[in-house]
């Protein structure tokens, strides 16, 4: 259910300390809020928790993959060329299957909503 933001009146904008117009905080700028799920919701939390233990055991990868790449720059003396690659190819690799997991995520939520209606 849609409700108008109390903020900004529904208008999406609000005056800021200088009198400069801005994007409401409450609504983002669209001037009426979800009140179907509260955010106190378990599934939400849920979602959200796992949401930031795979970013947090993707943090710790990416860190490991550092550490590992000093070590072998060190032992092995690689040029610049396959220090880059390496370097710019974990990064690849760690957020293209990151963004890869959210998108898939998003697109079965989207199949499961459009199944239910």
């Amino acid at each position: 259910m849609k409700l108008a933001c109390d903020k900004c009146g529904g208008t999406g904008k609000v005056r800021d300390e200088q009198n400069h117009i801005d994007i409401c905080t409450e609504c983002f700028g669209l001037g009426f809020i979800e009140a179907g799920k509260e955010e106190g919701d378990p599934e939400t939390r849920k979602r959200a928790r796992r949401f930031y233990t795979i970013l947090g055991i993707a943090a710790v990868i990416l860190g490991i993959y550092y550490v590992g790449l000093y070590l072998a720059l060190l032992a092995y003396g690689f040029s610049f060329l396959v220090t880059m690659v390496l370097f710019v190819g974990g990064h690849v690799v760690m957020f293209g299957g990151f963004m890869l997991y959210v998108l898939f995520k998003v697109l079965r939520n989207n199949g499961d909503n459009s199944r239910t209606k």
